[in-house]
């Protein structure tokens, strides 16, 4: 249907007055600042600022242009933020002479994320409004339309992304500061609509505004700024920190708060103590956790689970410092084969065994995760009582060459001993070198410790 283009000059007057209605009524829908009239010499031009509101957080997703074009789309790259209010947008609408009566407005929307988004274009859509309001005058066959910028409006609001799902797919990678852009309106607006909602606070019972209140991260529960300061700054004071969490009794998620939430609650010098008691209870709590042995460093060490089952679970590299250590005996990491300094052993073990169970507990208690656990130093009093037993045995059974200094052991024969390493003569029973041209004469002098001792066993 096509509209008359000849109008006369009360159609015009008409018209005039139907943009000052209409654009009075936009005014009383939304804000003076979100319907602006924009200087136009021969037609009414203007633009209207309009938010959606998605009403349920959507995922925005982008597929990164950088990646190979060789992967397959699905494992592309991608940027993901999860938003309830996208950035407002402008709808620019150039109203001629004719209209409302016999000519269709003309619309242009300006919006920097539908024009990255896979979405269809809104022009098209809200042209057909005018077109669905117009009736024809049976008499003459004249096409007469209405109003329809308000209904324009309120498509755009409500019905433009009622067709998509979650998450609204943008075609083109995103720019890292267009993200930081809808980030941003998105928790400026999530914030300005929580400060303006009421909440019953689950500790004092009491209604208070969102201004007045904290919406925790990681659950989402809320509560009045005043009693989670007032219980978490006490429950610091008194060390009591695994109480740090939500206080709702239905809390399925058992986690804390994040430190950027209680140092708003409680301060920073608070804050602090808070993480200073968690390190300490972990330290106190979990055998396998470690402070870092460098004096100007002393960070709390955590194992890594990729060398766990094995010799090298005593390995622990400080992330704070860098600085790679044993865990048993704190000394720079001397690699998985090489063991502990035994004399460091020797003492932490020999003080462990001399413990009474039942009366040195606690005493017993620091020893055992001092080095990681019972279960770990038993593998280590294991490993301790053998090589002592094998030291002892070589004591008694082997005298150890002069020279290449490896132990020998007298099977049967005299004390005159020939290292089979080093060729080197000694005394099997004074370890004293021997000439190899006479080895006897050591044996045969009555000065000598092992005279007329060649034969004797010991």
């Amino acid at each position: 249907m096509e509209a008359p283009t000849g109008q006369s000059s009360q159609d015009e007057e008409r018209c005039l007055e139907l943009h000052a209605t209409e654009l009075e009524t936009l005014r009383s829908i939304y804000s003076s600042s979100a319907v602006r009239t924009l200087p136009s010499t021969t037609t009414t031009t203007i633009s209207i600022s309009i938010q959606i509101d998605l009403f349920e957080a959507f995922r925005i997703s982008s597929e990164d242009d950088h990646s190979s074009s060789s992967q397959d789309s699905d494992q592309a790259e991608r940027s993901m933020a999860e938003l309830r209010f996208l950035p407002p947008f402008e709808l620019v609408a150039r109203l001629p002479s004719g209209y409302p009566v016999s000519e269709a407005p003309e619309l242009k929307i300006d919006c920097e994320w539908a024009r990255l988004m896979d979405i269809g274009r809104g022009e098209e859509e809200v042209g057909r409004i005018w077109i669905e309001g117009t009736t024809s005058n049976g008499q003459d066959g004249t096409i007469e339309g209405q109003e329809c910028l308000a209904i324009c409006v309120d498509w755009l609001e409500h019905d433009w992304l009622s067709s998509t799902s979650s998450p609204l797919l943008f075609r083109n990678h995103i720019p890292s500061e267009s993200w930081d852009r809808f980030r941003a309106h998105n928790r400026r607006l999530m914030k300005l609509e929580f400060d303006n909602q009421d909440f019953v606070c689950p500790i004092c019972l009491e209604t208070r505004k969102g201004r007045q209140s904290i919406q925790l991260e990681n659950c989402g529960h809320t509560f009045c700024r005043n009693c989670l300061q007032e219980f978490f700054g006490l429950m610091i004071q008194e060390g009591e920190v695994r109480k740090v969490r939500c206080c709702d009794e239905g809390c399925k998620q058992g986690v804390g708060i994040s430190v950027e939430e209680l140092e708003s609650l409680v301060g920073k010098n608070q804050r602090i103590r808070y993480q200073e008691l968690v390190q300490k209870l972990a330290f106190d709590t979990d055998p396998t956790l470690g402070l870092c042995p460098m004096e100007s460093c002393q960070a709390l060490v955590r194992p890594d689970p990729a060398f766990d089952g094995s010799r090298s679970e005593h390995l622990r590299v400080c992330n704070k410092c860098g600085y790679s250590f044993c865990f048993v005996c704190k000394k720079t990491w001397h690699g998985p084969t090489n063991k502990c300094s035994i004399p460091y052993l020797a003492r932490i073990i020999e003080e462990y065994l001399s413990l009474v169970e039942d009366e040195s507990s606690l005493k017993r208690i620091q020893i055992e995760r001092k080095v990681g656990g019972k279960s770990k130093l038993q593998k280590l009093i294991d490993e301790y009582l053998e090589e002592k037993a094998n030291q002892e045995w070589k004591l008694s059974h082997t005298t150890t060459c002069v020279t290449c200094f490896i132990p020998v052991e007298k099977i049967e024969g005299c004390n005159h001993m020939i290292c089979t390493k080093c060729q080197t003569h000694f005394c099997f029973r004074c370890g004293l070198k021997l000439s190899p041209v006479q080895p006897y004469l050591h044996f045969s002098d009555p000065e000598s410790g092992c005279f007329n001792q060649l034969m004797t066993l010991s």
